[in-house]
This record gives structure tokens, C-alpha cells and sequence, in this order.
């Protein structure tokens, strides 16, 4: 006859037995005490009922999670494969571009008859460089006026003029506010045979190639856009991590036409803007007109 002792410990055992656990001796003990204990029978039904459901339940939340992984995946697949196609597209697009300008460019590294006009717009001054060049000779002007006050002539804060004849050994240098002229020796000083600027400095855009690292990277971190400037089609190029630095090349040429800098300065961003303009085999000998040595004073 059962007893209520044996009752417990089939009642502690089924969990195991139902979920498979229990060795094969204990099986036979509970399965015979079940053939005989009605009250146990029905717990073991309810038991195994309850199990069945709970296994069903997460058979369905295994599949459900294992589908939604599956999405998941996919989503992440989708979004990586857009982003490599999106980089890879605006990659292409800058290293044509690039490429384009500075084939353009190169046809101006050797230019011997040109006249530049330099000017920059800084938060306090404007400076203009003049500059004629003929095969080797160049007048170069250079004015500063104070912004605050540009409207007068006294508000000249300096005007120099500088000459040199491409064949001499000697720079003339022109300073009108102090009526002084300085002969400048460029022997041995190659930067004064040439003026501050020729189309080739003009050329940044050959920079990024001067290395295959440089083009990547080059083709990588700047943002280029189409805009205007000066009325003229340009590509304005500026990296990614400071929108305030920027060069905007002449679609046409290759050259840049304006550059931009953003200096900070308190909290803010005082940004100096340098606008070129270029006309070539426009020189002649006539505009090489240096002022009268005669009225001014020889800086020995």
C-alpha cells in the first residue's frame, strides 16, 4: 500500500523524470508508483502538460529570436553595404575631379607672361598684391590699407613696389611712405628673382597627388561642391573636420581663385578671404613702370 512518504519523493522526482533526467532505475520506480498512485498520475499529467506548452513556448521565442537575428544581420549587411557604396561613390567622384584640376593646373606651372591681382580681406586690413611678370621680370606692387578706414588715402598703412629686371644682380624695392629705395642683392636668394606669387603656387590642387597616401587621403577627407565665386564655376574644397578652411578652384582651370581661413579667436571664428584674378599673355613692356628714383632716398 502507498504512503504518503513515497508520494513526496515521486512528487520531487517528476520535474527530472518529465525533462528526462533521471536514470533508468529511477524511471521504472516512478512509472510503477504512477500505475498505482491515481493522485500522482494526474499531477505527472498536469506536470507534462505544463511542460509541452513551455517547451512550445520557447521553441516559438528560439525561432522568433533566430528570425529576428537573421533581420538584424540583414539590416546590418544592407546599411554596411550602402555605406561602402556611398564612400566608394564620393571617393570616385573626388579622385575624378581631383584628377581633372590637376591636369588643368599643370599647364600653368610654366607660365612666363602673366599679371595677378591678389587680394586679401582680413578682420582688420586688406592687402593687394599687383604683380606683372615677362620672362623673368616682374613688378610687383603691394599695398595695405586699414579696413576700419579704407576710404581715404591717408589710411595707407604701407605701399612698397619691387622690381627686378631678370637679368641683373640687384632687386629694386620702392617704399612710399618712407620715399626709400633699397637695391636688394639676389645673388644667392633665388626667392627674390621670382615674385611672391606665379600660377604654379596657384596650383594646390597638385599637392594631393604629389604621393599616392595623399591622393587617398585627399579624395577621402575633403568635401567638394560645386559653387560660385567671383561670378566664375569653381569647386570649393574643404576638409571634412573644419569647414572654416576652404579653396575654391576654378572648374576651368585648375587654379584657385579664392581661398578661406577661419582663425579662432574668442569663442568665434575671424575668417580672412585672399580673392585671385589671372590674365595671361596680356603683359607688355609698358606696364613695367617703376616710380622715379630721383625722389627717393637711397638706402645704402
Amino acid at each position: 500500500m502507498l504512503n504518503k512518504y513515497n508520494c513526496e519523493i515521486i512528487k520531487e522526482l517528476l520535474p527530472n523524470y518529465i525533462e528526462k533526467l533521471t536514470s533508468k532505475e529511477v524511471n521504472s520506480i516512478i512509472e510503477s508508483h504512477l500505475e498505482e498512485c491515481k493522485e500522482c498520475n494526474e499531477i505527472f499529467e498536469n506536470m507534462n502538460k505544463n511542460f509541452e506548452k513551455e517547451k512550445s513556448q520557447i521553441k516559438k521565442e528560439v525561432k522568433y529570436a533566430k528570425k529576428y537575428n537573421r533581420k538584424l544581420k540583414l539590416l546590418f549587411f544592407i546599411i554596411i553595404s550602402l555605406l561602402i557604396i556611398m564612400f566608394s561613390a564620393t571617393f570616385l567622384r573626388n579622385a575624378i575631379i581631383i584628377k581633372d584640376l590637376s591636369n588643368k593646373a599643370g599647364n600653368y606651372t610654366n607660365e612666363d607672361n602673366f599679371h595677378i591681382i591678389w587680394s586679401t580681406y582680413s578682420k582688420e586690413e586688406i592687402t593687394i598684391l599687383d604683380i606683372y611678370y615677362k620672362e623673368g621680370k616682374y613688378l610687383e606692387k603691394m599695398y595695405s590699407f586699414n579696413y576700419d578706414f579704407f576710404n581715404t588715402k591717408e589710411d595707407i598703412i604701407s605701399e612698397a613696389t619691387f622690381y627686378y629686371d631678370g637679368k641683373s644682380d640687384k632687386r629694386l624695392a620702392f617704399f612710399e611712405k618712407e620715399k626709400i629705395l633699397s637695391y636688394e642683392n639676389v645673388i644667392g636668394n633665388e626667392f627674390l628673382k621670382n615674385p611672391t606669387i606665379k600660377p604654379e603656387n596657384m596650383t594646390q590642387i597638385t599637392l594631393f597627388e604629389e604621393n599616392f597616401i595623399d591622393f587617398i587621403k585627399a579624395c577621402f577627407t575633403n568635401q567638394i561642391s560645386k559653387e560660385k565665386a567671383n561670378n566664375i564655376n569653381c569647386y570649393r574644397f574643404n576638409n571634412i573636420s573644419n569647414d572654416f578652411n576652404a579653396l575654391y578652384i576654378d572648374t576651368t582651370t585648375g587654379l584657385t581663385i579664392r581661398s578661406q581661413s577661419g582663425i579662432e579667436y574668442q569663442e568665434n571664428y575671424s575668417d580672412t578671404f585672399s580673392d585671385i584674378i589671372y590674365e595671361f599673355d596680356t603683359v607688355t613692356d609698358e606696364d613695367f613702370n617703376i616710380p622715379n628714383i630721383n625722389e627717393y632716398i637711397i638706402q645704402q
